[in-house]
């Protein structure tokens, strides 16, 4: 397949190396205020694909959060004054606990349920009040009860004024409450709802039924995680935080080069930010009939309806340049005039442009960089590239179906190849775009195939010779897409959602549920990678709160010989690599469940990254843990982004923002992809 190479004109040539020529030189260590990127030494997907940034130097502490939820505190113990514990994050860490009883949940067990005002140690009924302290947002029953039955939480909460809110709340096997009286009973196992608290003490009661719990997804067991947030956040508390930007939906990560910092956006959009500050240098659109070639317009004319949109969002995207952020009027614009190109190639060719949006939309994926041009790939199957001026120098469609809930791998770029998957795993000279290589990763028909993955492939090196390895537990030979190695046990897995993490020869990967299996890999003649030895560490997250399934979204990073791996319920396990044994698994601090059916992120889904001497977790909602490298669990802080996202086009519109892009650093900053801002963290901001 042909296409155009775009050459640069010499007074944007002299630019570029005007440029060059202020650029930082090149460190070796990824994330320090010196590295640059460069075709052996490339950025994209969690830096460099290990999740650590070992020269950057960034905050610990950081936060933008509402006021008024700040202010918040709660007490098990009945109040006497005004004093309780914070919940700076709208998280409840005190509760009195009563139960269980053998009596039926919808029975009312003690009398006048929505007036209960109980103490610690307080005799009601068959059972004693008693104080439970979390050290999460999470009340796990299962951790101060041994009897099954219906039982009783209460929390008091303090206000200081009359105020509406977003109560955000998850539980098991059905739960009601009761606010200052008024019952509510959840339709699901997550819910967001409106609620308002008085000025003063507030009394919340839930009951539910506690049942043990079981290795499987409906095996019982009880938690509540309820958390409150401000629907306004007029009023902010705001520590170390240099900029927001706001971007419009998406998910992916960004990378920096030099000055630059670049990042995706839905619907197709490749944003250029100057790091120091946020503002929009450029931004690129990427749709379908950019890809048209001059042979598809001349066989097809019905294409050419999409020329005048496509003029129109290119206008749309050239207008953003040096703002502050895409506001809601330009995003609803571009979104509108994406949709008209996508339903217009729809209808010229329906068989071959039905690309529906994958759970992240088209435009959620972490760019690539050599140091010298830009490589991004979008879910309608479109790759390209760009240099570091927004000069396009190719871009390409490729025809193929989506996957359950859609190609979510960012581009790899190695050995002079620009890797995506799409079903089958492309191999695209970096230069011109053109296929070098294709690999039969997984069918090319059917809703669910066998061998199919969601998670980005990485690169490895043993003697100076790079390889792929997937998330099923293949390598690849980048020359030629090659097979180098394949653990055949999981040929008919499916849905490989976390990437494997490489550390000096040992390759550690997860399928879903576990186990974590860890390969020593020997010499490498680029034929074959020799296995030393394999181990697979079993994993269970069966004794601890489960909203949905015990998956793996987020990759493992591996720190001086341990893994540390963060699963969908918030569940860090910490395996030490080289004797093969887990050393301990902890309920984490890190956020809410969700809904189900809300579409990108149903629990943990960023990767954890070493920054510096650290490693930051993410949470779905805006909590990250910084915590110390090692074989006991260390906090070192916690911190939290609380803000909204809004979208006139949801069914769920203006939620709480969700996070699941991992963090990227650079230097002394820290940058976080929120569901739709961009986040710089800065000490002294």
């Amino acid at each position: 397949m042909s296409r155009k190479v775009l050459l640069l004109p010499a007074a944007l040539i002299g630019a570029c190396l005007s440029l060059c020529a202020q650029t930082p030189v090149k460190s070796d260590a990824i994330g320090s205020e010196t590295f640059m990127p460069a075709a052996d030494n490339s950025v994209g997907w969690r830096g460099d694909g290990s999740g650590k940034f070992p020269g950057a130097n960034p905050p610990v502490e950081w936060t933008l959060i509402s006021k008024d939820v700040s202010e918040l505190r709660c007490s098990g113990k009945k109040p006497k004054g005004t004093e309780g514990v914070p919940m700076t994050d709208g998280a409840i860490h005190e509760w009195l606990v009563w139960g269980p009883s053998q009596k039926e949940l919808l029975f009312e067990i003690l009398p006048k349920e929505g007036e209960l005002a109980p103490d610690d140690n307080e005799q009601a009924g068959t059972s004693v009040w008693k104080l439970v302290k979390s050290d999460t947002n999470t009340l796990d029953i299962t951790r101060v009860m041994k009897d099954t039955g219906t039982i009783y939480a209460h929390t008091y909460i303090y206000s200081g004024s009359e105020k509406e809110y977003i109560l955000q709340v998850a539980s098991r096997d059905g739960a009601m409450f009761w606010l200052n009286g008024s019952k509510v009973v959840p339709k699901s196992v997550a819910e967001r709802m409106k609620v308002s608290l008085k000025a003063g003490w507030n009394r919340l009661t839930f009951k539910a039924k506690y049942t043990k719990p079981g290795p499987n997804q409906s095996d019982g067991g009880w938690f509540i995680n309820p958390v409150f947030y401000d629907p306004a956040m007029l009023k902010q508390v705001s520590k170390n935080i240099s900029w927001t930007t706001r971007l419009g939906k998406g998910f992916g990560s960004p990378i920096t080069v030099g000055d630059k910092l670049f990042v995706e956006s839905n619907p197709d959009l490749l944003i250029c930010l100057e790091k120091a500050t946020g503002k929009i240098l450029w931004v690129r659109t990427n749709n379908l009939f950019e890809s048209f070639t001059d042979e598809e317009k001349k066989s097809n004319a019905a294409l050419m309806e999409a020329e005048e949109p496509a003029k129109k969002l290119k206008t749309a995207c050239d207008n953003l340049k040096g703002k502050s952020g895409i506001d809601q009027a330009a995003e609803t614009e571009i979104n509108a005039l994406a949709k008209k190109i996508h339903d217009i190639s729809l209808k010229a060719n329906p068989n071959k442009y039905n690309k529906p949006p994958s759970d992240f939309g088209y435009g959620s994926y972490s760019p690539a960089s050599d140091g010298k041009n830009v490589y991004v790939f979008f879910a309608h199957m479109i790759s390209a590239c760009y240099d570091l001026e927004g000069t396009r120098k190719w871009i390409r469609f490729d025809d193929y179906n989506q996957i359950e809930h859609g190609i979510s791998a960012s581009p790899l770029l190695v050995d002079g190849k620009v890797v995506v998957y799409m079903r089958e795993l492309l191999g695209l000279d970096a230069k011109t775009g053109e296929k070098s290589w294709l690999f039969k990763a997984s069918p090319l028909d059917g809703f669910n195939p066998a061998r199919m993955f969601y998670g980005s492939p990485v690169a490895g090196k043993i003697g100076g010779k790079k390889y792929i390895f997937l998330p099923d537990g293949r390598g690849l030979n980048p020359a030629d897409g090659s097979v180098v190695f394949d653990d055949i046990k999981y040929k008919g897995h499916k849905q490989n959602a976390a990437s494997s993490a490489i550390d000096n020869g040992t390759v550690v990967r997860i399928w879903n549920f576990g186990p974590v299996s860890l390969y020593k890999l020997g010499a490498f003649d680029g034929k074959s990678l020799k296995l030393e030895s394999k181990k697979d560490v079993p994993f269970s997250g069966a004794e601890f709160p489960r909203h949905y399934l015990d998956w793996h979204t987020a990759s493992p990073l591996v720190v001086d010989g341990l893994a540390y791996l963060v699963n969908d319920q918030g569940i860090l396990s910490v395996i030490d690599v080289q004797a093969g044994t887990m050393l301990y698994q902890k309920l984490l601090d890190i956020g809410q469940y969700e809904n189900h059916g809300e579409g990108a992120g149903r629990g943990v889904g960023a990767s954890p990254a070493l920054g510096g001497k650290n490693i930051y977790i993410t949470g779905n909602f805006g909590t990250i843990l910084v915590i110390k490298p090692g074989k006991i669990y260390a906090q070192v802080a916690k911190n939290k982004i609380m803000g909204n996202a809004t979208f006139p086009q949801e069914t769920w519109r203006n939620h709480p923002e969700k996070f699941i892009a991992s963090p990227y650093f650079d230097g002394k900053k820290i940058f976080i992809r929120g569901e739709q801002n961009l986040y710089c963290v800065s000490e002294g901001k």
